[in-house]
């Protein structure tokens, strides 16, 4: 009977990855039915909380000050705390996306960072659909660095067990992904339509003015001091710059109308 489940493709989203409902299913089935919403709620509290943490720790390294406004924005951020309370997969793909990005800037003390590394970039595959383009991504990025004969073991160390769940998991039970079993002709033709790229366009400016202002001003300000440098932006700037660049991709080729795009600000 649960295999009944992934043919809810009406209702709901068959197709993800199960890391979200697998932990929490487990740890439910460990208490009484009385607390079948809390789990849920503590592990995704937890989560919106790591994110901050992590972040406020890594920069007061380098500057107390900074890392106490960076951690200010983020706790009087009520757009942030919302979404982390919703418990949508989103949050916590964020959270293995940045323990990817901050374990590869200490790849060179050692090998544990880049298991950890890989395998939260696995994590971010078996965490949503858009985690398996955010972590090929990252992958090309450092290929060099992953795939050196010093690093390829603790690489695969890491990253086999989730690709192994995530690989039995779509070949065997998940039905297409909805971008993918949608394609076709028609989808494609919609990478030449110039409102498209408007209306993707339009909502980005509106979320980044509304919600991430703090966010332009760092962008510019880091792109200036690079400027007054000479220098060129750092790599980890691209990757993302690139990742920016494939959920537009994914917009143009999926989303038909405005008012899906109201869904995942």
């Amino acid at each position: 009977n649960w295999k009944k489940m992934f043919a809810n493709s009406s209702f709901a989203h068959p197709d993800y990855p199960l890391y979200i409902p697998a932990v929490n299913g487990f740890f439910i089935r460990l208490f009484s039915a009385k607390y079948t919403m809390v789990i849920p709620f503590i592990f995704n509290f937890a989560i919106t909380l790591f994110i901050p943490v992590l972040i406020y720790l890594e920069n007061l390294k380098k500057n107390i000050v900074v890392a106490a406004i960076v951690f200010s924005l983020f706790a009087f951020d009520t757009f942030f705390l919302r979404k982390g309370a919703t418990q949508y997969a989103d949050t916590t793909l964020a959270f293995f996306l940045l323990c990817a990005f901050i374990c590869i800037n200490y790849a060179g003390e050692g090998l544990k960072y880049i298991t950890l590394c890989a395998l939260s970039l696995g994590c971010c595959m078996w965490t949503k659909n858009e985690g398996t383009i955010l972590a090929v991504i990252f992958m090309a990025f450092y290929a060099r660095t992953f795939l050196s004969r010093k690093n390829i073991g603790a690489f695969a160390a890491g990253i086999v067990l989730p690709l192994l769940v995530f690989l039995v998991f779509k070949v065997v039970y998940a039905p297409d992904a909805a971008i993918v079993s949608g394609q076709n002709a028609q989808s494609f033709r919609q990478l030449f339509i110039k409102d498209r790229y408007d209306m993707v366009w339009d909502f980005f400016k509106n979320n980044v003015a509304q919600k991430y202002w703090y966010v332009k001003i760092c962008v510019f300000i880091y792109l200036l001091l690079c400027l007054l440098e000479r220098k060129m932006p750092d790599k980890q700037f691209f990757l993302l710059l690139l990742c920016t660049l494939a959920y537009t991709m994914i917009y143009i080729l999926s989303r038909p109308s405005k008012s899906h795009f109201g869904v995942r600000q």
